[in-house]
Parts: structure tokens; C-alpha cells; sequence
């Protein structure tokens, strides 16, 4: 099963334990919600901006995940996996600083045998507004071959709104992992009209990530989808 949840808040910066002056940051904060079942693979996505560093492994997953659970990650410059980056009783190691850049995707894995059938994981950080150049629009480099992209910011939205749906070329196609069946959905394939039905009906949500499969290098940038923060 899948829920998802979007929260935002303004954040608070400061420490009144020693009479400072409380500082309220005009950038605001937020956490998408996934749950990921045992013995099963959830195409996630990261959807912000670190607090006071990148988002990587080791800090946007870190415990939320029991052993044995990976992460992995598809290189779209060479076109392969990367090696699987497999958390011990002891962390994620040394792979756990990879970074998960915001709209960038990668897949959860979680074994068999867990002590829970599904794991909650929330991602959190800073959402990217007005105040920040990311808030303006995010760049996006697509390669020819499959690109393991999604949207950029916390927002349910239709696909063929989003900045990408619009650049790609004809013969690109959009594969959704159907993480209850564990299988792809049938390929969505943009035509010289179109997205087709199934396009147009597709809405994308926060934290859930998906295969973009490009004829073509395309570079643009992603909009903010919405008014405020």
C-alpha cells in the first residue's frame, strides 16, 4: 500500500534556552510520507533541499530503513545500476554519502525478512520557494536511453502540466512502477499529439519517482508549481 502525506511548515530558527532573539526563517520546511513493504521495490524520489547540507543517504533515510534494505541507484550517463548500497546493523557506510539530488529517483529495496511487513520513510528538508534559485525553476538534463527522473517539487499534479511532459520528444515514453503488483504499468507514449489518454490521466505524487525513456538529449528547466511558499 501507498500513502503519501505533504506537510508545510514555516521554519523556526533560533534558541530561546539562552535569551537569544528567535529568527523566523522566510524559507519554509515540509516531510513527504511513503511506506515501503518487506520484500518488495518502491521507486521514491527526493523532493527537497537540505536544512544545512545535502540530502543524502546516510541523513534523508538513515534508520528509517532495517537491514538489509538498498538503495539503488541507475546512472543515466552510462546506462547502468550502480553498485547497490546495502545498510548493515551499522549504517549505510561509506556509499550512504551519495546524494539524492532533488527530482533525481532511485529504488528502495527491502528483504524478505524484516521485522515489519512496511516501513514508513519520510523525507524532509526545505521546500523550494520564492527565496530560493531552485524555487525559479529546476534544470533538468535528460540523455537519450532511460533516465530515472520525476518532478521536482513536493506536489500531486497531472504529468502533462509538468515542464518535462512538454519537452520530451515524440516516441518518448513514461514507465510507472506499479509498486502492489511489483510490475511496470503498460509504457505511456507520447505521440506527434500527445500524451494519449492514459497521459493526460496520469498524476504524479509527491516522493514517487518513475522511468523517462528519451529518444534524444533534451535540457530544460521545471517551474514551480505553485504560488506560495
Amino acid at each position: 500500500m501507498k500513502k503519501i502525506a505533504l506537510v508545510v511548515l514555516l521554519a523556526v530558527v533560533g534558541s530561546a534556552a539562552y535569551g537569544q532573539t528567535q529568527v523566523l526563517s522566510r524559507n519554509a520546511v515540509g516531510y513527504v510520507k511513503i511506506t515501503v513493504r518487506s520484500n518488495s521495490l518502491f521507486v521514491a524520489r527526493n523532493d527537497f533541499n537540505g536544512l544545512t547540507s545535502a540530502l543524502a543517504i546516510s541523513n534523508a533515510i538513515g534508520d528509517q530503513l532495517p537491514p538489509n534494505s538498498q538503495i539503488l541507484l541507475w546512472n543515466k550517463s552510462i546506462q547502468s545500476w550502480r553498485p547497490p548500497i546495502i545498510k548493515t546493523a551499522f549504517g549505510w557506510g561509506s556509499a550512504g554519502s551519495n546524494v539524492l539530488s532533488r527530482g533525481d529517483s532511485f529504488f528502495i529495496k527491502l528483504p524478505k525478512s524484516v521485522p515489519s511487513n512496511s516501513y514508513q520513510v519520510f523525507f524532509m528538508g526545505e521546500v523550494p520557494d520564492r527565496n530560493t534559485t531552485e524555487g525559479t525553476g529546476t534544470t533538468f538534463n535528460i540523455f537519450p536511453g532511460l533516465n530515472l527522473n520525476a518532478d521536482s517539487y513536493p506536489v500531486s499534479r497531472k504529468w502533462t502540466s509538468t515542464v518535462m511532459s512538454a519537452k520530451l520528444p515524440p516516441n518518448s515514453q513514461i514507465l510507472v512502477w506499479n509498486e502492489t503488483n511489483q510490475s511496470y504499468n503498460a509504457p505511456i507514449i507520447k505521440t506527434a499529439f500527445g500524451w494519449g489518454t492514459s497521459g493526460n490521466a496520469l498524476t504524479i505524487d509527491p516522493g514517487v519517482g518513475y522511468w523517462i525513456r528519451a529518444t534524444g538529449t533534451v535540457s530544460f528547466s521545471e517551474t514551480k508549481p505553485y504560488t506560495w511558499p
